[in-house]
């Protein structure tokens, strides 16, 4: 996003690597799951799409 401000963002970059590895980690595969299990749910929940109209009935 282009809203935050270079000093926000280093702020937020000092706090992140302060954070052990482990725990960086931890916190981008809980992230990469919650983003999988959302598209998962999405796809379960969208309608297939229509067919094309054809002539032929």
């Amino acid at each position: 996003m282009e809203d935050t401000s270079p000093e926000i963002k280093k702020i937020h970059l000092k706090i992140w690597l302060a954070k052990p590895p482990e725990e960086r980690l931890r916190i981008a595969l809980e992230d990469n799951e919650a983003q999988f299990a959302l598209w998962r749910e999405l796809k379960k929940n969208l309608r297939p799409p229509l067919q094309p109209l054809t002539d032929e009935l």
